[in-house]
């Protein structure tokens, strides 16, 4: 087993913990992919009101349950990984996730993502 399949493996992973996320977010009913023109303001992110109440119950649990380590392991990778691919992927899950977070008005969490997403972000001082 070579450096190319640890790679490969790793890359993997990591489309694992997006694919969690972006489901989070599908069973929330927010676009997968969305661009400034389809967010709100204030908190209210738009999403498909009818499939976030039929699976609200199970999506609060499942948030309440993972929200930790799927934005440790995210977080990671946003501060480790170069590759702009696996970049974009991973700010599209976390994006998927923090808004989930906001449409569930489950503002730790939300607050949790949105802090360390914005403080790597940012230029150095």
């Amino acid at each position: 087993v070579g450096v190319g399949s640890d790679s490969v493996c790793l890359e993997l992973g990591i489309l694992a913990l997006c694919d969690v996320a972006e489901a989070i977010g599908d069973l929330t009913g927010i676009p997968r992919y969305c661009d400034a023109a389809t967010l709100t303001l204030a908190g209210r992110p738009r999403c498909d009101t009818t499939i976030m109440m039929t699976n609200v119950t199970v999506v609060r649990q499942l948030i309440e349950q993972t929200w930790q380590p799927l934005l440790a392991a995210l977080q990671q990778v946003i501060v480790t990984v170069r590759a702009t691919s696996v970049l974009e992927t991973v700010i599209n899950a976390y994006g998927a996730l923090t808004r989930a977070c906001a449409v569930l008005q489950l503002v730790g969490p939300r607050d949790k993502a949105l802090a360390p997403l914005c403080s790597t972000c940012l230029p150095s001082a």
